[in-house]
């Protein structure tokens, strides 16, 4: 996959999904909830890459209209 987008607009619509409570994290994912409460783009030239990857995995998750057969095979 190649970003075409810095990765704040990425995260936009996945933080609303965990706003919306429709993400849930089961088990141990340290890291990435650390990278997910510490990032702030505006202050920091810090780039979390494990917070991109589960950008890249919620939005191609969530994403049901790219071919729903898929969820039933």
């Amino acid at each position: 996959m190649r970003a075409t987008r810095g990765k704040a607009v990425r995260a936009a619509p996945v933080h609303d999904l965990y706003e919306q409570h429709r993400v849930h994290h089961i088990g141990n994912l340290t890291e990435v909830e650390y990278e997910m409460t510490h990032w702030d783009p505006a202050e920091t030239d810090w780039s979390p890459n494990r917070l991109d990857a589960l950008v890249w995995a919620v939005t191609w998750l969530a994403d049901l209209r790219r071919d729903p057969k898929i969820w039933f095979a």
